[in-house]
């Protein structure tokens, strides 16, 4: 998002030399596209009488810092240090603090005397950009080069970047050495196939010169070995199988890989707050390909036929992946059930509508995204009942859903969980729970 590129970039011209510091090209532009209004000036530039505040709100960054570090570490935020009087999260509120546009690309270029960003791609030295953005960069290239074709002739670009680089041409890709992926768990909740389109167009050969002095490149750029000494960083809150099969299949090091995690999780069991029977219940698992199939038949014939005969409200499906929700969605829908749905692309409208009808009772059973209570953290009311149709990726939803639930008096969890979800229930039951629960004989545990 703008805003982490916004706290990115001044971290870097915090770091560069005083003489390039104080020499910052489109800087008001860039604080403009990317930051929010009142938080771009440097407190040493304001005013006295501005000085103060500007220090308190440094003091306040701190103390959040601190408070993230916390939550990272699996320790309990307490209400009370709730800022501004919001019912957000804290983790929510450090994350979506600023601009949430996620569709950028910036280009910074050090010369010896000042630095200049929104430079030209091919002359940049750090290249700032989102998944989105790239991908978005990546089809007006494609776009361009068959019009290019058709006409037999160059094409006119917009884009002013675009216009220097001679079109919208994607070899700026072709000559990175250092990739960092930073923010991946963010990544995985916008969409993860940006982030494979744009590593799939990496670290190619050139289609066009672009000026190049052929004399200073290295050999094994011309060789198409540039994937191999490249060396790509994935920076993530949590581990999950999608970011270790990128670094398995796109990043091919000569030196190999280095895989940094934590070994052990004590889980969010102890944060859950309610006195709630806690039923996991493990999926067979065969292979890959089956895996949602096996998941959805189980649901539909022993979850669903003791909702249906029951004649309980408030029952609240939790669903990670939006496949699975629509799947869900259309199987009850046919059934004719009392059904609500919650995902990333409701309305607000349909949202407060759903809420309210599945709080009053007018509607049986709530559909919920996991993407959309990471971007929305809404206080679901009125939940008697929460059933996990998969692990979440954030394992903290978990106990924060459990702990709503005590509003509506709710009596009962279940988790349908398989092996290939072992990295999520780990962090949410703890690693030796996870061990028992995937490898133990019984395919039923029960938490109080």
């Amino acid at each position: 998002m703008r805003c982490c590129a916004h706290r990115a970039v001044h971290r870097l011209l915090t770091l560069c030399p005083p003489s390039q510091r104080f020499a910052v090209d489109n800087l008001d532009r860039f604080n403009e596209e990317f930051g929010d209004e009142g938080e771009d000036a440097d407190p040493k530039q304001l005013p006295s009488s501005q000085r103060e505040g500007a220090q308190k709100t440094d003091e306040q960054d701190s103390i959040a810092t601190a408070e993230a570090s916390d939550l990272a570490k699996g320790r309990e935020i307490r209400p009370s240090v709730l800022k501004g009087g919001t019912d957000k999260p804290l983790d929510h509120r450090l994350l979506f603090d600023g601009n949430c546009d996620d569709h950028f690309r910036i280009g910074i270029k050090l010369t010896r005397r000042a630095v200049r960003l929104f430079s030209d791609f091919y002359s940049s030295d750090i290249i700032v950009a989102s998944p989105l953005g790239l991908v978005t960069w990546l089809a007006e290239a494609s776009a361009k080069t068959g019009e290019k074709k058709t006409n037999g002739g160059p094409t006119a670009s917009g884009d002013g970047q675009a216009a220097q680089s001679g079109g919208s041409s994607i070899d700026f890709l072709s000559s990175l050495e250092i990739l960092v992926v930073d923010n991946a768990d963010v990544m995985l909740m916008q969409n993860w196939e940006h982030v494979q389109t744009v590593l799939k167009s990496v670290s190619h050969i050139p289609t066009e010169q672009h000026g190049a002095d052929f004399m200073r490149i290295r050999e094994w750029y011309l060789n198409g070995l540039a994937r191999c000494l490249r060396q790509t960083i994935i920076l993530s809150a949590f581990p999950f199988a999608e970011a270790n099969a990128l670094l398995s299949n796109k990043c091919s090091n000569i030196e190999g890989s280095v895989i940094c995690r934590r070994s052990h999780y004590e889980g969010q069991l102890p944060f859950v707050i309610p006195q709630i029977r806690q039923i996991y219940t493990r999926i067979p698992f065969e292979d890959l390909s089956s895996d949602d199939d096996r998941r959805f038949r189980y649901f539909a014939e022993e979850v669903y036929p003791g909702i249906k005969e029951s004649v309980q409200s408030g029952i609240l499906v939790f669903i990670p992946s939006y496949f699975d929700f629509v799947r869900l969605r259309n199987f009850l829908r046919k059934d004719m059930a009392s059904v609500a749905s919650l995902c990333e692309y409701t309305t607000t409208a349909d949202v407060s509508r759903a809420r309210a009808n599945f709080f009053h009772g007018r509607r049986r059973i709530l559909l919920y995204t996991e993407r959309a209570h990471f971007y929305h953290r809404y206080r679901i009311r009125g939940i008697q009942r929460l059933i996990f149709y998969g692990v979440p990726h954030h394992a903290h939803y978990y106990s924060e859903l459990l702990n709503l639930s005590a509003e509506g008096n709710a009596s009962s969890c279940t988790v349908l969980f398989s092996k290939l979800e072992s990295l999520q229930l780990e962090r949410v039951v703890g690693s030796k729970r996870a061990k028992r629960l995937l490898k133990g004989s019984s395919s039923s545990h029960i938490f109080v």
